[in-house]
């Protein structure tokens, strides 16, 4: 009998006795897949519910529109269902693999059927084809014909639209892909072990192992690093996703296609591992814990010294202490030991065997802490030589507010039932470091001191009193003096991007006034703003229009296309020249926005579909200063208000809001003098003011900028609506506003403040 015909009638006799494996998948397979397709169907296609919806339209709609609608979101929903990145998919799979590879391979785990098998005059390969093939076909068939069958019925549904039969083929096939990989995985851990609970164990350690362990190095980097950034380096490689062929599947996301193919390689190559230790393992090794000698030690080895590690990062979070780092490394060591060898041996008085591995894993654990503790290998001291450095990337809301959003790329996509959805995709701060080049000698100079600065810090703070210091920088209580500025004030964030091609990322904790020489420095480079503001990447012939914000309000800029191209120009040269003491010292008069082709283009495609596009409002507006004579020259031309123009202006009124809690709702008393009153708004208190004095009092303290850096930033606590009138027929505008920092007028504080300052 030829080889081949060995392999199926070797296979035939293996069905028969795993029809309990199919039928499990058939059933699992029917209720997965034409059952939920069934379900879908009816939710969506009830009759009775589509005329009520085309009643509801008050005859914009009818049936049949709603029936199509409701078709094409039930296509839509189906293609979810049944994506193998879809959540039922996602944990159907391992599962399925972890009991399939099981199931195949639990002959194994038997000392009288390995014998048996291990006597037929048949090589060990074709074997380990037979069971390893097998797992295969007994899952991937019944989810094939399942879903197929379900597709089929969503199909006769939907007519005359149509499933994306492509999309469900090369689905099923990238879920067959990922189900190799989980499944060689799992025949791996059945094959080195010899008892179906250490197999089960062996195939959790296979899953999960890698992305513990990972999450643990993160941990560590965490606690003991201070200027530690988790995107970078060997970590950003080392992620979740390279450590585990769950994992590997769970995070492929929008790139399935690309994961399958990885995945069906990786799994080809750990079923070959499979199949060599399949080879090699005596058939005396069923009903021992682990088939392999060497593999018992190995293993204690590689779970002992994470276990161990966590047990120490437990004790040193709870104590912050070295004692009590290494107590929780040495009890980790015993725990994991102990119970790693009554599993080996199924013998609780073993539990002290294997002394020599476990001084291993305890030296091994114990080296790891104290790198990680002492920092051996210089990780937060780490400064490159400035010669080494191609060039820099910086973020730090100190020197820039908005790095990561006014880089925003804002897009329109129609929905099946019309409405128009609108999508801002922000990039992350390390993406947005990795693309900035700031080359400039003094810039780089400037961050090496800042750097510098930031390593030299040795009392670093933690938890909360870290987060409060830099909060209440960003809300303005970290005015610019030697009095007021908080001694832990912010962080920067530096990646090195290194002639050699690679990059190194810290962030440091630093004190304002510490650096505040070498960031002014760096701040007046024009290689950092040019890096740092998209406004200075926009091209001029892309051009398609400007706008203007000032007390929350916006408004388009009337001026023509060359108008607008030299307001441009003058507006990139005067804000290269921008220095930050100009940021403390001065409020904007307001902010501008240029807007592109392309941004103007997807404005008017949600403006026609009457969409919601004040999502443009939400960055890329840049101020403009009362040292940007040129700029603020340009924009009177054009017309543009200004914050100082409602000094000219006619104020009709000023109300100033506050928010108070109900207790002190149910004991407020209002207020009426001349010129002067307050009363209750829903939630808020309010004072309105109709004297003129007290209206200019409240003006000169009101500002507009938000700046960490200027001198007095905004208060919090209150709201101030200006109410102007504009001439036009009695009119009236509105502005808001809100005081700057301790700059809340007197009588203000005298009639609210018993609500807020009590």
């Amino acid at each position: 009998m030829t080889s081949k015909n060995l392999f199926f009638k070797l296979l035939r006799e293996q069905t028969k006795q795993r029809i309990w494996l199919i039928a499990l998948m058939c059933l699992v397979s029917f209720f997965a897949f034409p059952v939920a397709a069934a379900l879908m169907s009816g939710a969506f296609l009830d009759m009775e519910q589509l005329t009520a919806q085309a009643d509801r339209s008050a005859g914009l709609l009818t049936v049949e529109m709603c029936r199509n609608m409701a078709s094409q979101e039930l296509i839509e929903e189906f293609q979810d269902w049944i994506s193998p990145t879809g959540p039922l998919l996602l944990w159907m799979i391992p599962i399925a693999a972890a009991v399939a590879g099981l199931a195949e391979f639990s002959f194994l785990h038997s000392r009288r059927k390995t014998d048996f098998y291990h006597s037929l005059p048949v090589k060990r390969e074709i074997l380990f084809a037979v069971s390893y093939v097998g797992g295969i076909l007994y899952v991937a068939v019944p989810y094939v014909i399942g879903l197929l069958a379900a597709g089929l019925m969503i199909q006769i549904k939907v007519m005359p639209y149509s499933v994306d039969w492509g999309t469900l083929l090369t689905g099923a096939l990238q879920g067959i892909a990922f189900f190799i990989l989980s499944y060689s995985a799992a025949s791996a851990a059945a094959i080195l072990t010899g008892n179906i609970v250490v197999s089960i164990l062996g195939i959790f350690v296979f899953f999960f192992w890698g992305p513990l362990t990972v999450f643990l190095v993160h941990a560590y980097c965490q606690a003991y690093f201070t200027s530690f950034y988790q995107a970078e380096g060997i970590l950003n490689w080392l992620s979740v996703s390279n450590t585990s062929p769950v994992f590997f599947y769970w995070t492929a996301g929008a790139n399935a296609g690309g994961r399958a193919l990885g995945a069906l390689a990786a799994g080809a190559v750990i079923g070959a591992a499979a199949m060599i230790l399949y080879r090699k393992r005596p058939s005396e090794a069923a009903g021992r814990a682990m088939a392999f000698p060497l593999s018992q030690p190995l293993f204690k080895i590689i779970l002992t010294i994470p276990g161990a590690l966590g047990f120490s990062l437990f004790f040193y979070e709870m104590r912050g202490s070295f004692a009590w780092g290494l107590f929780g490394l040495f009890c980790g060591v015993l725990i994991m030991a102990c119970v790693i060898e009554i599993i080996y041996h199924f013998d609780v008085r073993q539990a002290f065997a294997g002394w020599k591995s476990t001084a291993v894993g305890a030296a091994a654990a114990l080296s790891i802490f104290c790198l990680f503790f002492f920092d051996l290998a210089g990780y937060d001291s780490y400064l490159p030589e400035q010669e080494k450095i191609e060039s820099v990337g910086v973020s730090s809301y100190l020197l820039y507010g908005n790095l990561t959003q006014d880089r925003t790329e804002i897009s329109a996509e129609k929905g099946h039932d019309g409405q128009i959805f609108v999508i801002g995709n922000t990039p992350g701060e390390y993406e947005v470091l990795k693309e900035m080049e700031i080359s400039d000698e003094e810039a780089v100079q400037a961050v090496l001191e800042i750097a510098e600065k930031g390593i030299s810090r040795k009392n670093r703070i933690g938890g909360q009193e870290e987060t409060e210091a830099f909060t209440s920088i960003q809300n303005g209580d970290g005015e610019m003096t030697e009095e007021n500025v908080p001694e832990e004030s912010g962080q920067v964030l530096i990646q090195y991007h290194l002639k050699n091609g690679s990059t190194a990322t810290r962030v440091y904790w630093i004190d304002l006034l510490d650096v505040k020489e070498a960031s002014d420095r760096l701040y007046a480079s024009a290689d950092f703003k040019k890096e740092s503001y998209p406004v200075f990447s926009m091209d001029e012939k892309e051009l398609a229009g400007a706008n203007f914000h000032v007390f929350d309000t916006y408004s388009h800029i009337e001026t023509g296309r060359e108008e607008l191209a030299e307001l441009f120009r003058v507006y990139q040269e005067e804000f290269l020249q921008l220095t930050a003491d100009e940021r403390r010292e001065e409020a904007p008069l307001g902010y501008i926005q240029f807007k592109t082709e392309s941004m103007q283009n997807t404005i008017d495609q949600i403006r026609a579909e009457k969409g919601d596009y004040t999502r443009f409002n939400d960055f890329a507006y840049y101020p403009v200063y009362p040292s940007f004579e040129r700029t603020v020259s340009l924009l009177r031309e054009a017309d543009v208000k200004m914050a100082d123009s409602l000094k000219t202006a006619s104020i009709d009124r000023a109300v100033v809001e506050m928010w108070i809690d109900s207790e002190s709702r149910d004991s407020f008393k209002p207020y009426s003098n001349d010129g002067i009153r307050t009363y209750l708004s829903d939630s808020s208190m309010c004072l309105e003011v109709t004297e003129p004095s007290m209206v200019d009092e409240i003006l000169d303290n009101v500002g507009t900028s938000e700046d960490p850096l200027y001198r007095n930033c905004l208060d919090e606590s209150m709201k101030v609506v200006i109410y102007v009138q504009d001439g036009k027929d009695g009119e009236v505008d509105s502005f808001r506003l809100q005081f700057e920092k301790g700059q809340i007028p007197g009588f203000v504080e005298e009639q609210m403040g018993a609500y807020i300052f009590s």
